[in-house]
């Protein structure tokens, strides 16, 4: 669960950006160059992904295109919009949509 509050808290000493895991804990990693108000910092899927069917695999999908995200990287601007809250990861990217924020994707190597 990721609260608002909580992070919000994060933003202090003039702070503008907090960055956080899908888990909601802050990380002390550097905001990527690139950020936007609302943006994902992305890895390329390596995991092995599997269509099964009945107890069975029946194919492989195809990852191209399928990103994992690493981390969140919200400013100061979204979280006045969001006000407060606990969200679920999902509950969270649509909420920062509904506010009219469109989320941008990092690769993770671009920070920095």
């Amino acid at each position: 669960m990721i609260d608002i509050s909580t992070l919000r808290e994060a933003l202090v000493d003039g702070e503008n950006w907090v960055i956080f895991d899908p888990s909601g804990r802050v990380l002390h990693d550097d905001v990527p160059r690139d950020a936007g108000p609302a943006t994902l910092v992305v890895a390329p899927m390596t995991d092995a992904v599997k269509r099964v069917a009945d107890g069975r695999v029946v194919g492989s999908m195809d990852r191209s295109g399928l990103w994992r995200v690493h981390a969140f990287v919200l400013n100061r601007i979204v979280f006045d919009k969001l006000g407060s809250g606990v969200f679920e990861v999902r509950d969270l990217l649509e909420a920062v949509a509904a506010t009219g924020i469109s989320w941008q994707a990092v690769p993770r190597r671009v920070m920095g």
